[in-house]
């Protein structure tokens, strides 16, 4: 039977053979040890709170001093009310395009004078401080102004709403037959006129080709004349531009943007300073880190 082997005497020396592999290997990092953002904040919680207490503050302050924004708004009506309702749909879908049309000619110069002398401010000022949209899936135009007060934005608002509607009703009209009876009328009485030529020429049996003459003159103003009575009729029976516009809602109160500008700055500051403090809380606690591996020497390699 084989025998297994016994455990030395206590009192026995016992040689273990260790290979000796050198001083290459490092069983332990040497040198201090790099802590990360969170171990940084715990050890040095002054550096961290510091700039966040200074940022927010300085945001906060900032925000504290500047002059707020008012903002105004004043709405505008495209299209007639007494609209009769089997054409109801139809009416508010142009009236919504044509109310996406007509907020674009906000910028015209005669709309931004009108807002201007309406305000007393410069046309460029009141360039910079007037805009429009028209509101979505509906025939309302909302025009937006923005003042260094609450009176100049109500102002500034309304003036710009009442020039966009003078605007738009005096391109309508200019678009409108003028004159057209008057042209009727003198269309009517060089067919008259022509229509006697014809009949004297006729009469004294004057050549063929004169009689000829005066038949093609006198059908030319003929048909002149009927194209234009055409014309008056038909403008007689169309309305006008049932696309006028109304201002059903002036700006009557404006709106700070104190409160809402402090906190976006208090954010802001806040933002920066947590970043900034992590930063510093990294560098403070590390320090010792930093210099040993500034002092580490270079390996070559290859």
């Amino acid at each position: 039977m084989s025998t297994l082997p016994q455990p030395p005497h206590s009192g026995e020396n016992v040689d273990l053979d260790i290979p000796d592999y050198g001083p290459e290997l490092a069983l332990a990092p040497s040198g201090p040890a790099f802590r990360g953002p969170l171990e940084a904040v715990l050890l040095a919680p002054v550096a961290a709170v510091l700039p966040i207490l200074v940022l927010v503050g300085l945001a906060v302050a900032i925000g504290l001093v500047r002059s707020p924004v008012y903002s105004s708004e004043a709405r505008i009506n495209v299209g007639r009310t007494d609209v009769p309702a089997y054409t109801l749909q139809g009416a508010t879908i142009g009236n919504s395009t044509l109310a996406a049309s007509y907020a674009r000619a906000i910028g015209a110069p005669i709309v931004v004078a009108a807002a201007a002398h309406h305000a007393k401010l410069s046309v460029a000022v009141a360039r910079s401080r007037i805009a429009a949209s028209p509101v979505p899936k509906s025939t309302l135009i909302r025009v937006e102004a923005d003042g260094s007060s609450a009176r100049r934005a109500k102002l500034l608002a309304n003036g710009a709403a009442r020039g966009l509607i003078t605007y738009v009703t005096d391109l309508n009209d200019s678009q409108q037959p003028h004159g057209l009876l008057r042209s009727y009328r003198r269309a009517q009485r060089r067919t008259n006129a022509a229509r006697q030529r014809l009949a004297s020429v006729t009469r004294r049996r004057e050549p063929a080709s004169r009689i000829a003459q005066a038949q093609l003159e006198f059908q030319t103003a003929a048909l002149r004349s009927q194209t234009l009575s055409m014309r008056v009729k038909q403008a007689q029976l169309t309305p006008k531009t049932p696309n006028n516009l109304q201002l059903i809602q002036p700006a009557v109160e404006a709106s700070s943007d104190f409160w809402s500008m402090l906190a976006r700055l208090g954010l802001i500051g806040l933002a920066v300073g947590v970043v900034t403090g992590i930063a510093l809380a990294l560098v403070r606690v590390n320090e010792s880190f930093i210099r040993s591996y500034r002092r580490r020497p270079l390996r070559r390699r290859g």
